[in-house]
């Protein structure tokens, strides 16, 4: 008879068994990515297209790999950030098989840096979607980059015409060619370089924004926007053209208040308040000490949050004989412990020439056997002074700028005479650079070989920033090339 077991051999004996049976719990747990995993390769998965202009066409390549033993059928494509369209696509891959599409991408007028995310959606159980990326800098070669015609405080009947005169230092003068399109209340037309606009009679009243887009003769940039605004003023005036309200939390109650004063002949009695669905309006007597027989009611606006998330639309106040008063609002809704992460005020804001100005090159010979030209102490701050050197060859620019990620890199630009034209000679803009060791500039250099013997030249660079506006860099530096 075979002696009992004991419990120490009962542990023994459990041990394995615990053992195979998380092995084979993991090997469960395995079998499902083993039968998920993404059968595709996409190359290159994250690619940058060159500088480009604002409303040019940018087209980049792909390949996309079936490196499974099934074939994979591609049902569908998004651009999931930005925007473009996927071109080529197979419907099906077999397996081992390579296949190549392209994305075309039509440039809006937003300068600097632009990313665009695709996704492509396939058959596969489990695979969710492959994602690849095309991203790069975008620029005007019109100046001002950010063209804004600004009424100001003006009533609709006010006539008065503003303008904004563009201008690009390209090898083809500029030349405006006919307005594309523009908001619905403003009259535009162009005159040589100029674009001119007006507020028409029957505008809407209240803060009013748009943009105009105008054909130009630049095959590297054939549109260019000027955007317009105005706060238009009628006989019914409120104490807010904008109502911006603080952050608040998913079941708080958004809140805010108007007074409108009405100098017109109407019933201000019958004004009408539209305001999007939730929103619930009151109205009240106003609060503020106004002169007497000043008629003014105030507007009382609230509703509950329900959902996370940005909520923007108008307030439009309606009354017989008046035209339309449209009051933007706009009101953010986070859950519980969420935080904003990015608030974005003016996506406008000017880049500073401070911190990063600093030349301390200007102008030397190009030449390897020369005496290298003298140097003269240069600023931004001062670009009507004149560096002046001489030497054979071509010509060289070289200097030094303290590092700064607000700029994406520079522009030279040259005349053969003082007063101009000055022409962009720099292709593409010269890369912002990371400072040597131990150091916190960074040199830079630009050769001219395009230059004659016995030819004076001039130059100047600007500086562009990663929000895609051009700066003045240094001060107009001449050359005079030897014979």
């Amino acid at each position: 008879m075979n002696p009992k077991p004991t419990s120490g051999g009962f542990r023994l004996f459990r041990v394995p068994l615990m053992i195979a049976r998380r092995l084979f719990l993991l090997a469960a747990s395995l079998l499902p990515l083993v039968a998920w995993a993404e059968s595709l390769v996409i190359e290159p998965k994250h690619a940058k297209f060159d500088t480009a202009t604002a409303f040019s066409t940018v087209q980049q390549r792909y390949t996309v790999v079936n490196n499974s033993d099934k074939p994979v059928r591609i049902k569908d494509w998004k651009a999931i950030a930005g925007h473009g369209e996927v071109k080529g696509l197979p419907e099906v891959l077999a397996p081992g098989e390579r296949r190549e599409f392209e994305v075309v991408l039509e440039l809006p007028g937003k300068l600097g840096s632009a990313l665009h995310r695709f996704a492509i959606f396939t058959d596969e159980p489990g695979v969710e979607r492959y994602r690849f990326t095309l991203s790069g800098f975008v620029l005007s070669l019109v100046s001002p980059a950010h063209a804004v015609i600004d009424f100001g405080k003006t009533t609709a009947d006010a006539g008065g015409e503003q303008k904004v005169t563009l201008s690009a230092s390209e090898k083809t003068p500029l030349a405006l060619q006919r307005v594309v399109s523009a908001p619905d209340w403003i009259d535009a037309r162009v005159e040589g370089t100029t674009v001119s606009a007006r507020i028409r009679p029957a505008a809407a009243l209240g803060m009013r924004a748009g943009v105009i887009q105008v054909a130009t003769n630049l095959p590297q940039q054939p549109f260019v926007e000027v955007t317009t605004k105005a706060i238009v003023e009628g006989a019914l005036r409120p104490s807010t053209y904008g109502v911006g309200m603080k952050p608040l939390q998913v079941g708080e109650r958004a809140t805010a208040s108007i007074e409108l004063i009405y100098t017109g002949r109407s019933d201000l009695a019958a004004l009408k308040v539209d305001a999007p669905e939730g929103w619930e309006v009151a109205r009240s007597a106003c609060q503020s000490e106004l002169p007497p027989e000043t008629r003014c009611v105030r507007i009382g606006l609230a509703r509950p949050l329900t959902e996370t998330g940005r909520s923007t639309g108008f307030f439009t106040f309606r009354l017989a004989g008046e035209p339309d008063l449209a009051i933007p609002f706009g009101v953010i809704a986070l859950g519980k412990d969420q935080t904003i992460r990015e608030l974005v005020i003016d996506e406008g804001k000017e880049l500073g020439n401070s911190g990063y100005v600093d030349v301390a090159k200007a102008l030397q010979q190009g030449t390897a056997a020369g005496t290298p030209a003298p140097v003269a102490e240069t600023t931004a701050a001062a670009p009507e002074r004149i560096a002046h050197s001489e030497g054979r060859g071509p010509v060289k620019l070289a200097w030094s700028a303290r590092n700064d990620d607000k700029i994406f890199g520079y522009v030279v630009y040259r005349a053969e005479d003082r007063a101009g034209p000055f022409v962009r000679i720099s292709e593409q803009p010269i890369a912002r650079k990371e400072p040597a060791a131990g150091s916190d500039k960074a040199d830079y250099a630009f050769v001219d070989a395009s230059v004659s013997p016995g030819a004076t030249y001039y130059y100047y660079i600007d500086v562009l920033g990663s929000d895609g506006e051009q700066r003045r860099f240094s001060p107009v530096l001449s050359k005079k090339v030897l014979k």
